[in-house]
């Protein structure tokens, strides 16, 4: 528990830097748009990282660490693709330890406007997509989908967070993964 703490207040941190990375690119924008003469693009893409914990149907659990990156596919829709990479492990299993990786395409729609003024904004979202687990000297292949409900919160223009409460199925069980992440934009 005391990791988690750490690891939220961490990202905290790192929010803090890019908010002020945020307000210096923000001011270059600006300055660049007066010389030019011409409004730039917002940014339509979001790198995002952080920590979550994975609670199965049959009574298993885990913690682990997801990447994602998305891209918004039009400049007038909110729709994104993207791709999200995870390493999950769970040790505390009678039978020994599993760990695995996740390779899941992500489909997701952002509700209403991000803004200077707006601080929050929900989205929904899917993932599907392979999930490598090994265990016990075996391993192998399996489907994963997830159902992917979050909030951000935040500065969209330097950083937000995202806290997503994600339901699916990986292999033949039901999981439960939330995941609190921090997202740049850029």
């Amino acid at each position: 528990m005391r990791k988690i703490i750490f690891l939220c207040l961490g990202m905290l941190g790192v929010c803090a830097q890019a908010d002020l990375i945020g307000e210096l690119r923000q001011s270059a924008i600006e300055a660049r748009e007066e010389a030019v003469g011409v409004t730039l693009r917002e940014p339509s893409s979001t790198f995002a990282f952080g920590p979550f914990a994975s609670l199965y149907s049959d009574g298993a659990s885990g913690v682990g660490f997801g990447l994602e990156l998305s891209t918004q596919l039009r400049d007038e829709d909110a729709l994104y693709l993207g791709f999200h990479l995870a390493y999950s492990a769970m040790p505390y299993l009678a039978a020994g330890s599993v760990t695995g990786f996740h390779f899941l395409p992500t489909l997701t729609y952002c509700f209403g406007k991000s803004s200077a003024r707006s601080m929050v904004q929900f989205y929904v979202g899917l993932a599907a997509g392979a999930a490598f687990l090994q265990e016990a000297g075996s391993s192998g292949a399996y489907f994963e989908f997830l159902f992917r409900p979050g909030l951000r919160l935040g500065d969209f223009d330097s950083a937000f967070l995202n806290i997503e409460p994600k339901l699916g199925v990986l292999a033949s069980r039901v999981v439960f993964m939330p995941q609190l992440s921090v997202a740049i934009p850029f």
